[in-house]
């Protein structure tokens, strides 16, 4: 009983120093790659729950997710009102993103993983 319950109090303590160990050292490796018109991208991570973030031009941005009529819906959590408006709405491997006022349009992701 007491060899019982020393392998699984190991367990536990190992299975949470491998979890706090991943998110750092792989903290890039969540993102996806969307490509959109004009030629333009940008990079998404979906891993934290209700959060997102958007990575345009080397510039991050934290996000809150709201409710979508359709898919998932992000925004900037800006309880002042002020800054630069983000909204971002995804849906299967597809989506679009504001950042001010620029539009990515027809964004679509080929690192979404398919459904088998």
């Amino acid at each position: 009983m007491n060899k019982t319950l020393i392998a699984a109090a190991a367990s536990v303590v190992l299975f949470g120093c491998a979890q706090s160990g991943n998110t750092s050292s792989q903290a890039g490796e969540n993102f996806l790659h969307y490509s959109c018109d004009a030629k333009m991208a940008f990079d998404a991570d979906y891993s934290q729950q209700d959060k997102a973030t958007v990575r345009v031009d080397g510039q991050d941005y934290a996000l809150t997710q709201v409710p979508a009529g359709s898919g998932i819906r992000y925004i900037l959590a800006n309880e002042q009102g002020e800054g630069m408006d983000v909204d971002l709405h995804a849906k299967g491997d597809g989506a679009r993103l504001q950042v001010g006022d620029t539009f990515f349009r027809n964004c679509v992701t080929e690192d979404f993983p398919q459904q088998q």
